[in-house]
């Protein structure tokens, strides 16, 4: 497995203030960064009231736009329960299409 660095600026103020939280919560800030990414992209349904809560303080979509991305997901989730997919099933589809996706560029 290849990795990515995920590297974006903030204020020092900002910065100073989540170091503090980390440290109270034990927690490094690659454990972090990490587990939030793997819940936003595993479409936790927590992490996607959290997206939810981001664009709509960013206005980074329309209200029509948020109902329905909210809509396709829960969509999504249903369609998964219906067909029985465990985690790995669902991990080795995702790593097909990623293939597939390299094979493209």
């Amino acid at each position: 497995m290849t990795t990515k660095k995920i590297i974006f600026e903030d204020d020092t103020d900002q910065h100073a203030r989540m170091i503090v939280r980390l440290r109270y919560d034990s927690l490094t800030q690659g454990n972090f960064f990490r587990g939030l990414v793997r819940l936003y992209v595993d479409n936790d349904f927590d992490m996607s009231r959290v997206i939810e809560k981001i664009k709509l303080e960013k206005s980074t979509m329309g209200k029509r736009k948020r109902q329905n991305s909210r809509k396709e997901i829960k969509q999504g989730e249903q369609l998964m329960r219906d067909l029985g997919l465990s985690k790995s099933e669902k991990d080795f589809i995702f790593d097909l299409i990623e293939e597939d996706f390299e094979e493209e560029q």
